[in-house]
Order: structure tokens, then sequence, then C-alpha cells
């Protein structure tokens, strides 16, 4: 398995300082979080703990996020349970796509949930790679396209444009504003690794030609793009760090030229995020953000980061409100990126100390278990805003029972603690 499955909450209070003008923000300590955004101001979070999905949406640029849907999946391998991929229709509708070719679809923002099998022949054989443009919805899977264009009612089947042979695969593939698929492609007989292009509206397919060992490319539209070596734990590391590079093309392809050499700082890029033609995001496995306002032209490092200390992990996704904002993820936990006129970086503490995570019901109690608490604890968001400093607590025996309000939201907080071993934070997901 890729990842481990872990929920470890540590609580790190680090002051990192820059002349750049972004500060980061741990939100979530969630385990293989995923994220998602569809708007500047609308984003999404899933995560799955033990057997069970949960997904959290915002509205407001992650100063609150409200749980949407939660299920439990069991499965004989827990991978197989996952939500692999979240594709926003509008700001009320969401495809949630597992991997047993399996999809759950809402139109009223989470309220209620339809679970579908599109296509019985695929059921069982893995996720869709599912894309959204104007009325159309298309799903991707071998040698199959799924499109539909009634709120999920019904469905198309036709050919993958893509996978013109039984030994070409699609490995990664993204969907332009102006309707052009872009994929990297894999022909396991002949061993080439290609970019292709597909148009939506006229069907026309152009093979696109990158830089040599570029596995990854983002493209705005049909012209501007970028290019670069993906990491990936799975293939071939040519030359170990010799092709850490990122071009850019304004003519669909046809020419490449090098913005950036990363080789020196020895970083391997994961993801690739741009907000329009001059405003971007590169991220790299060893914590190094990138920025760029013009296009490329000039990137720089956001935080500085030496071998011994990477406080993000290893990134692997960023989603771009605005120029001022954007979302990233590591392997456990979700950021908050703004930036911050008085140019200084702060990090923020990351909530939770002791693997402590509850579930309970507005009104109810926790009870934790061996530990005393000194003052009354404090209830806060998952942004750290205070929503309650004297909660009502009993110290008995051999454990601490705190109450919580009866008339508090349903979500995910945070409960300060005053402790004989020090200061905590634990974790509690309100339900009704």
């Amino acid at each position: 398995m890729k990842y481990l499955i872990l929920l470890l909450f540590i609580v790190n209070c680090l002051i990192l300082k820059s002349e750049d003008e972004f500060i980061y923000k741990n939100l979530v300590g969630f385990p293989l979080p995923q994220v998602y955004g569809y708007n500047d101001n609308i984003a999404i979070i899933a995560s799955r703990i033990g057997d069970s999905n949960f997904v959290y949406l915002t509205e407001d640029k992650c100063e609150t996020w409200k749980m949407i849907y939660k299920e439990k999946r069991i499965t004989k391998e827990p991978f197989s349970g996952n939500i692999m991929d979240i594709l926003f229709i509008s700001n009320q509708s969401f495809l949630l796509n597992f991997h047993r070719g399996t999809i759950v679809v809402t139109t009223d923002k989470g309220e209620n949930w339809i679970e579908s099998v599109p296509d019985s022949a695929y059921y069982n054989s893995g996720a869709y790679m599912s894309y959204h443009l104007n009325d159309t919805t298309y799903l991707f899977h071998y040698h199959l396209l799924l499109k539909s264009s009634d709120n999920f009612k019904t469905w198309q089947s036709f050919e993958n444009p893509f996978e013109k042979a039984d030994s070409i695969s699609i490995g990664r593939m993204h969907l332009t504003k102006d309707g052009y698929f872009i994929a990297y492609l894999y022909d396991w007989i002949n061993d080439h690794r290609y970019h292709a292009s597909l148009n939506l509206y006229d069907g026309n397919y152009q093979l696109i030609e990158t830089p040599p060992h570029m596995t990854q490319s983002y493209f705005i539209n049909k012209d501007v793009g970028w290019c670069f070596r993906r990491f990936n734990f799975f293939e071939f590391n040519p030359d170990t760090l010799n092709y850490q590079l990122i071009y850019k093309t304004i003519n669909g392809g046809k020419d490449w030229f090098k913005q950036m050499d990363t080789t020196i700082l020895q970083c391997e890029f994961t993801d690739m995020n741009f907000l329009n033609d001059k405003i971007g995001f590169a991220i790299a496995i060893n914590s190094l953000i990138l920025n760029t306002e013009d296009g490329g032209e000039n990137w720089r490092i956001l935080f500085e980061v030496n071998e011994n200390d990477k406080p993000f992990g290893t990134i692997y996704k960023i989603v771009t409100f605005d120029e001022n904002t954007a979302l990233f993820r590591s392997s456990t936990k979700v950021f908050l990126l703004q930036r911050n006129p008085s140019g200084v970086f702060e990090m923020i503490p990351e909530f939770g100390s002791k693997n402590q995570s509850y579930l309970a019901r507005r009104g109810g109690e926790i009870h934790l278990q061996n530990l005393e608490i000194l003052n009354s604890p404090a209830l806060h968001t998952i942004m750290g805003a205070e929503v309650e400093n004297n909660l009502h607590f009993n110290i008995g025996k051999n454990a601490s029972v705190i109450t919580l309000p009866s008339d508090i939201s349903c979500g995910l907080y945070f409960i300060h603690l005053d402790t004989s071993e020090g200061r905590q934070f634990i974790q509690v997901l309100i339900q009704d």
C-alpha cells in the first residue's frame, strides 16, 4: 500500500520568517486526505478513517467546514473502499468516485446522495476518471467513455478515444476550460510514453511532443501549458535528479522553452496548478512550494526548508482559489496558504497531541481516560476560532468528563486542554 493509514496528531509551534508574503495554516489532521477545488470559495476535503469515508465542504475559503457525507464502506481490501476522486458539477452537485466502478452523486449540496454503477461491465474493476464541462459529465475507464447530460440519470457509452490499441492506457489526464482533454499515455508494447490532446467539440486528436522524461503537463487552454517530470514511486527515475525542470509552451506543445531548473534543489514535483496564465503554484515532495505571478518567467520558493526540517512532509496536490489563497495537502495533513501583507510566515499549531479523536453528540459527554484537566476546556473550530472558552467538566477517579454545548452546530472541532502533562488538543466530531 502506497500510504500507511495513520491518525497522528502532533502539537508543533514553529515560526518561520521570510521576505515572502504568504502564511500557511494546518487545517485538519485526517489520514490520507484528498483535496478538491471548484471556484474561488468552494473546496472539499475527503478522508477515510477506519471503514468510514467523510466529506467536508467549505463555501468561504476554509473559514468554516460542514460534513456533507459520511458512509461506512467495508471491502475485502481497505483501499477499495476509498473515495478515489471527487468531481464538481456545480456549487450544488458533486460526484464521488469510488475504486470499484461505483459513483455516488448529489444535486443538493450533500442533503441527498444516490449511488449507482454507470456500467455494470466495469463493476469491481477500478475507479473512473471523471470530468465535467458545460452540461456534460465524462467518465473514462479502460477502453470506455461514458457521457451524461441529464444529472446522471442516463449514460451514453463510447469507445475511449485515447486508447486506440490494447497496449495503450491513460496514466494521467486533465480537462482545459476551452474543451481539450490532455492525457499522458503509455504504450506498453512499444515502451513509449507520450502526451496527446482531444478536442471535445470536433474530435480532433493530436500528439503533443514534450521534452524527454516530462511525465506531467498542465494546460490552461489548448495553447498555453507547462510540463515537468512528476514524482512517482513506481516509475523509473532517470539519472536520479537530472530532469527536475519546468518547461512552458504557448503554441500547444509545438515548441517548449525551459523556465526553471530545480536540479540543484533536489526536488521532485508532484503537482502544479494555475489560476490563470500568470498566477500559479508548483509543489514538490521535499516540502518545497514554488509560486509564479508572471506565467512562470520567474519562480520563487515560498518557504525555505532544509533536509532535517520539512514542515509539510511530502506534498501531493494544490488547489488555487485566487491570487492570495490556495489549499494543499500532504500525506496526512491539509494546509491553507494565504498571502500575508506583513511578509511573515507563521506555522500555526497542529492540533492533537495524544492520538485522541472523539465522536460525540450535541450536549453529550467526552470521557478522557487517565487525564487530569486543570482548567475549563476551550472549544475551537478547525481554523482556531474560539467557540466556547468555559466548557463544563468533572474529574472522576479514572477519567475527566467534558460536557459539550447542546446548541452548537454539528461539525469538526478541537478542544484545548490544560493538563498536568501540559497543553494538549483533542479532536471531536459533533453530530446530531
